[in-house]
């Protein structure tokens, strides 16, 4: 995957922050895999500069069967 900038750079600041939600197939991090990722570019003041299109990750049926509750 190929990570596009912007021709400008007027938005890139230090106190810019990056938000990411990740959805999971369990609560384990070591051991459960990214279902699905999103990210979203706030300011200081959480004004939304950018967002990223969601990215669907696939995984085999051995993973999804073994997902718990969560």
């Amino acid at each position: 995957m190929e990570i596009m900038m912007p021709a400008s750079n007027n938005n890139m600041n230090n106190d810019n922050l990056i938000w990411l939600d990740m959805e999971m197939s369990g609560l384990l991090p070591d051991s459960d895999r990214i279902l699905e990722l999103a990210a979203v570019v706030t300011d200081a003041e959480l004004n939304v500069l950018g967002e990223s299109p969601v990215l669907v990750i696939h995984q085999t049926d051995e993973v999804l069967d073994g997902m718990d509750a969560w």
